[in-house]
């Protein structure tokens, strides 16, 4: 039990976040970078966040697991809705097919330096906190669940901060987006 009761907990945020950040915005489909249980039950929640999500496509670097992590995505889906659940050769293709990305994979260190693929306007949702380059964060609109808990371990926000000594890149909380004491980015 306690590896989904852990995985149930970060769960909601994202798709929470994905709801709100594409308020207004056709969402057909999500891209999925990890196949690991906790990218299980953000679809789970994704699935009830996003209405017209019809499509899943999923990457790992093991292809196996992704196949799998399909085979059990579509099993959990029939009799929910209609979604398609394919899986990626190369996470360029998730960058420019869909737009919603999620990471939660187990990188213990930064290592993507370039979301130029991505669809404009694209939402990434970064749940396992160590894939994006500092500069990645740093150039993109940047909303979080908890400010504290994302600066500290050396998680890719933490890197940025230390970069350039100081937060002004996070622009909000998604607390204070439902709030409404932040709004939506102009053109978002």
């Amino acid at each position: 039990e306690t590896p989904v009761i852990t995985a149930r907990r970060p769960a909601p945020s994202p798709a929470l976040a994905a709801r709100e950040l594409r308020r207004g915005r056709a969402t057909p489909s999500a891209g999925l970078i990890g196949t690991g249980v906790i990218n299980f039950e953000t679809a789970r929640f994704l699935v009830r966040a996003l209405p017209d999500l019809a499509r899943f496509v999923l990457y790992d670097l093991d292809r196996d697991r992704a196949q799998a992590f399909a085979a059990s995505l579509s099993e959990m889906l029939h009799g929910l809705r209609e979604i398609e659940v394919l899986v990626a050769d190369d996470p360029r293709e998730i960058y420019r097919d869909h737009p919603v990305i999620v990471y939660a994979t187990t990188a213990v260190k930064p290592h993507v330096a370039d979301l130029s693929d991505c669809q404009p306007g694209a939402t990434i949702l970064h749940v396992s906190l160590r894939d994006l380059e500092p500069e990645v964060i740093l150039a993109h609109d940047n909303v979080v669940d908890d400010v504290d808990h994302v600066l500290r371990a050396r998680t890719s926000v933490h890197l940025a901060e230390q970069k350039v000594g100081h937060r002004d890149f996070i622009r909000c909380t998604l607390a204070a987006l439902l709030a409404g004491t932040a709004a939506l980015r102009a053109g978002a």
